[in-house]
């Protein structure tokens, strides 16, 4: 398998996973702006210290125990913050039309 169909098919998983998290626990979204805010800013700064992280995660543990403990949670994380933004923008946009 070439890097990039594993960088597609990783990216992909961690979609799915996140979005089956925020529409199964969809009671625990954040409600207001700021605080999902927050957490896109949060979920952007994890995703870049695990990056940062992963090259010598990899050098000591191996490739794929990395990505799987150093990468796939934070971009997890990353792609509910963005189902969440997504349920709020639709939130907003059904509340104001009325």
């Amino acid at each position: 398998m070439s890097p990039l169909a594993f960088a597609l098919v990783f990216m992909a998983g961690a979609a799915l996973v996140g979005l089956w998290l925020a529409t199964r626990y969809q009671r625990h979204a954040p409600g207001s702006v700021w605080s999902v805010a927050a957490h896109v800013l949060i979920a952007n700064l994890a995703t870049s210290a695990a990056f940062s992280l992963l090259v010598p995660a990899i050098g000591r543990v191996g490739t794929t125990t990395a990505l799987m403990v150093v990468a796939f949670p934070p971009l997890v994380y990353f792609f509910v913050t963005c189902a969440w933004l997504l349920l709020l923008v639709q939130r907003l946009a059904t509340s104001s039309s009325r």
